[in-house]
């Protein structure tokens, strides 16, 4: 086979690739994740329904805000008690 050959299958290879996308095909592998599907499921619900909470950047502090924003584009952020 010739230095053109091969480059012209190699060229062609690339162009099958290059049109393929992962909507058409099946996954390649799986991950492990430090939190469950049901943590996920839920975290991602809460986000959806406007629930934001995120703990204190503050060292040491186990305060958490929830966070809020009007249709102004405020932002608002109440400590969250009790959980």
């Amino acid at each position: 086979m010739t230095i053109e050959q091969r480059l012209a299958a190699l060229e062609a290879q690339m162009a099958k690739l290059s049109v393929s996308t992962l909507a058409e095909t099946e996954p390649s592998g799986y991950y492990t994740s430090v939190y469950s599907g049901e943590q996920i499921d839920t975290a991602v619900g809460d986000v959806l329904n406007g629930n934001f909470v995120i703990p204190s950047s503050t060292e040491s502090s186990t305060k958490k805000f929830k966070l809020t924003v009007n249709d102004s584009g405020t932002v608002t952020a109440t400590e969250v008690t009790g959980t």
